[in-house]
């Protein structure tokens, strides 16, 4: 039965969140729809769960959701069902793709009048109730776009029929403003630098052998790079996430960093997806700036590689060996 009291009780539910479910009902998912005529879990608005608590739910699922909201409340909704996923939650997305559909209308079997009207309603829904009207359509540029600025990270993106995307990313902040870094900042301990939130800081600090800046972060382009990074006091430690450019034929990155001009043991990575690299800055450097300075960070890296070398249909001829996506400083 439906229910949409204040008084909901979230904890006779999974956690798990089926949203916008229509007739799609789930078992082992709380099943959460705005028409009570769906007869979902729960009858509510899905930009505004504040019935629901925060960092509870390990999984979202939102299929042929967004594209009924206004555009202006894509990201708001993003940011809501951040707030409702524990760190590291899943958020599982199906929404239109505009150039997918736009390929298919180039096609040959779809020049007939009512193969173009079913691709029309691929676009701009059934509309045979209120609430069944899209409003807004996405491509995977803009997908990625919106989800990294809500603190979410893309795993998987992939075509469905040939007009629909299929997403899986994963919470990795709390708040779409943690990580981003204004120009002519100084780091402090406790910092969280976003690399491809903090534009402009990022730029000022990628100061040799650096790719150009995605949304996620930045590949080191060639055998060597550097950072300069401005801070306000000592740092003891840095925290790294990120990417190896790895794969079965190439399954290793080697590291040599040297920090304010000492050399620090090799690394070996191994993994595409880093979720931490932990240095420990030696004491010498600490005490360095203990009043502030810059951390200077050379990286050697001898077996950057190009993506079309190891990956199949890869098209990309740079030498990648890391991309840095966050950095934290201790």
């Amino acid at each position: 039965m439906s229910d949409n009291s204040e008084n909901f009780d979230f904890k006779a539910y999974p956690d798990k969140l089926n949203l916008g479910c229509g007739l799609d009902h789930r078992d082992g998912y709380l099943n959460v729809d705005l028409q009570s005529w769906h007869n979902p879990d729960l009858t509510a608005d899905i930009l505004n769960l504040d019935m629901l608590p925060s960092g509870h739910y390990v999984e979202i699922i939102a299929q042929d959701v967004l594209e009924h909201l206004q555009r202006d409340q894509t990201e708001i909704a993003l940011r809501e069902w951040n707030r409702l996923l524990a760190l590291n939650g899943i958020l599982l997305l199906r929404v239109p793709d505009l150039l997918g559909v736009a390929r298919l209308f180039q096609r040959q079997e779809y020049k007939s009048i009512e193969n173009q009207k079913i691709l029309i309603q691929c676009l701009y829904g059934t509309q045979a109730y209120t609430g069944d009207f899209h409003l807004t359509s996405f491509t995977p540029d803009l997908m990625n776009y919106y989800l990294n600025m809500a603190g979410f990270e893309i795993c998987e993106m992939c075509c469905k029929d040939e007009w629909l995307l299929d997403i899986r990313a994963r919470k990795v902040s709390e708040d779409s403003s943690v990580g981003v870094i204004s120009p002519g900042s100084r780091i402090k301990r406790g910092d969280c630098l976003n690399i491809g939130r903090s534009g402009q800081f990022a730029q000022q600090i990628l100061t040799e052998g650096w790719a150009g800046l995605e949304s996620w972060g930045v590949w080191s382009c060639g055998n060597f790079a550097a950072i300069s990074i401005p801070v306000s006091e000592a740092i003891s430690q840095i925290e790294i996430k990120g990417h190896a450019m790895v794969a079965p034929n190439h399954p290793e990155q080697r590291l040599m960093l040297n920090i304010n001009g000492l050399d620090l043991p090799q690394m070996v990575l191994a993994q595409y997806e880093l979720e931490q690299i932990t240095v420990q800055l030696p004491q010498s450097v600490q005490e360095e700036l203990v009043n502030g300075g810059l951390l200077r960070l050379k990286l050697n890296l001898p077996d950057a590689v190009s993506p079309s070398s190891v990956i199949s249909g890869a098209d990309d001829d740079r030498l990648l060996a890391l991309g840095l996506s966050i950095i934290k400083f201790l």
